[in-house]
């Protein structure tokens, strides 16, 4: 017996579906440019840049996500 049954999803329901996990997927992101930002204040004695590739690396995002979270974090910061 299968835990989910698939069913049809009203064309309402998909574009609900859609909007949350696009919410979802920007929360993500948000904390991912939160938890640079926490680790470049840890590691203040390293430039930006080689933060960012150690997260980056460490979490081994896919292309898309740490190419967002990148320039998220190049645009907001401030130093």
């Amino acid at each position: 017996m299968r835990f989910f049954r698939r069913r049809r999803l009203t064309e309402d329901m998909k574009r609900r579906l859609m909007v949350g996990l696009a919410r979802a997927e920007e929360a993500l992101i948000d904390t991912h440019v939160q938890n640079v930002f926490d680790l470049i204040d840890d590691l203040e004695d390293l430039p930006i840049e080689k933060v960012l590739d150690i997260y980056l690396d460490t979490l081994d995002l896919d292309d898309n996500q740490a190419t967002r979270v990148a320039r998220r974090v190049l645009a907001r910061f401030e130093r």
